[in-house]
């Protein structure tokens, strides 16, 4: 048995082509020839009877096959290209020290998740200079921070995950780098409610209502696709081949005691995509006996067993064990079975390697796709380096707020407002007194044990440099003008008419 041997079914191509020959249709790209033929045989068979008596249904799956941006977005979807933007997507996963985030990520989730005096409080010796509510935590744990109900859901989620699989890789023994990868991509249960019915409803174009209602059945319960039976522990290179349809993983069999789960390896082939090519065309047979990823025809990629030190190869029997299929069950068939049908349409079309640019309808134009998350970000700063990025913000945003209020005392000073209220006595205390404790996060100076006497007589807040400036300019002028006004040369102006 191969990978896709029913691309080689005789009754497979007959009833494919009579299919063509009703709607008309001969040309598509390389996406919706893959759906068509990975297929299920019965859809085909009723497709083929609805085409014949409704027109409508006949122009419908012309257009499917056709150029469609929803073929194109779904393959997107469950595709590379925001796979990894699931598990560190938009949000916080604070759950795992392995989630991969930008520094500018890591830095809006520090400054708005909280403002500065919700920053957690770091739990060692505090500086007596600085204020409890201003102290930045440099040690905080991702467990320590509060996490939304979601996040909280996955975090429990993946704890199990690696529970039941005893922290190892499923496909290779490998303990680390360990990362817990989704087979239903989590992007897509943060999709709204209308893309989520466009993306099941395209998938009962080509199979049965039953199969495609088993497959959302196991993420549509009351924390979506972040269940251990959705999830499973791979080597991070496993995964990212994973993720790119490098290889699949066939169900065979799950246990009566739901404890034990068999599948079967394969790597698969690599393909170019073509925007258009004859919907006819018939595919040709995935290979059987390879040994690792091949890309225009070179050894891209091996994985190894690192108990049996053999290397992993199409046809392969691995088995997955539980001790408790309830409170830590093993991934789910049926989600297997919907990645062993769509890794492979995504291998034959070639959508893995192409780039937005080739997918896109129009180039110089890339739509807003349904399933577009972020991109996947393969960066990692060290605990030191976030740090350092928290308190450099923290800083920045602190100088903001000095400079506006140096600017608005400026102004009050243009407009001859000599007197000051309580309110902004007290607004310039915080300046020059709070302000230095938040910016001696790195350099503690004396100015952070700063207090300003308010009951001197005569008490006026700072002046900034601008607005003494400014003034010394003032009185310099009048002071010139009052001496040529007495000067002798300055008589010579007045009218003659004057007795």
């Amino acid at each position: 048995m191969g990978p896709a041997d029913e691309l080689l079914d005789p009754e497979r191509r007959e009833l494919i082509t009579q299919l063509l020959d009703i709607i008309g249709e001969t040309q598509a790209d390389s996406i919706g020839w893959a759906f068509l033929w990975f297929a299920d045989l019965r859809v085909i068979r009723k497709l083929i009877e609805k085409s014949r008596n409704d027109p409508d249904v006949s122009i419908s799956l012309a257009t499917m096959l056709g150029k469609n941006d929803k073929l194109t977005n779904l393959i997107k979807a469950w595709g590379v290209r925001f796979r990894g933007a699931a598990q560190s997507d938009e949000d916080l996963e604070a759950e795992e020290m392995e989630t991969k985030d930008t520094p500018t990520k890591k830095r809006r989730r520090a400054l708005s998740s909280s403002k500065v005096s919700r920053i957690p409080k770091w739990a060692g010796k505090q500086n007596p200079g600085l204020s409890a509510e201003t102290t930045v935590c440099a040690t905080a744990r991702p467990e320590d921070i509060p996490l939304s109900p979601k996040k909280a859901t996955l975090r429990n989620a993946k704890k199990l995950c690696k529970e039941r699989d005893n922290n190892t890789c499923i496909l290779t023994g490998f303990r680390e780098p360990l990362e817990v990868a989704h087979i239903y991509p989590t992007s897509l249960g943060k999709r709204g409610e209308d893309d989520l019915q466009s993306f099941w409803g395209i998938l009962r174009y080509f199979w049965t209502l039953e199969t495609v209602s088993t497959w959302k059945e196991q993420v549509l319960g009351p924390d979506g696709p972040d269940t251990c039976l959705n999830l499973l522990c791979l080597v991070n290179t496993a995964h990212k081949l994973w993720e790119k349809a490098r290889f699949a993983l066939k169900p065979l069999s799950l246990s009566k005691d739901r404890k034990k789960l068999t599948v079967q390896f394969y790597w698969l082939p690599t393909n170019k995509y073509r925007r258009e090519m004859p919907i006819t065309e018939v595919p040709g047979p995935f290979p059987r006996n390879l040994c690792s990823s091949i890309v225009n025809s070179q050894h891209y990629a091996k994985l190894y067993n690192i108990t049996t030190d053999t290397k992993l190869c199409s046809g392969d029997i691995l088995t997955f064990e539980t001790s408790d299929p309830v409170g830590h069950p093993l991934p789910s068939m049926e989600l297997l079975n919907m990645q062993w049908v769509l890794h492979r349409v995504l291998a034959l079309s070639g959508a893995a390697d192409a780039t937005d640019e080739e997918l896109d309808h129009d180039p110089d134009m890339l739509r807003g796709q349904i399933t577009r998350v972020c991109e996947e970000d393969t960066e990692w700063d060290s605990e030191e380096e976030v740090e350092e990025e928290v308190e450099e913000e923290v800083e920045e945003e602190v100088e903001e707020e000095v400079e506006e209020e140096v600017e608005e005392e400026v102004e009050e000073e243009e407009e001859g407002e000599d007197s000051q209220s309580v309110s902004e006595r007290e607004g310039w205390e915080k300046v020059t007194a709070e302000t230095p404790r938040l910016r001696g996060m790195r350099h503690t100076t004396f100015k952070e044990n700063l207090r300003i006497p308010q009951d001197l007589p005569g008490f006026r807040p700072p002046r900034s440099k601008d607005a003494n400036q400014k003034d010394e300019r003032r009185q310099k002028g009048q002071e010139e003008q009052a001496s040529e006004e007495e000067s002798p040369s300055a008589l010579g102006f007045r009218s003659p008419n004057i007795h």
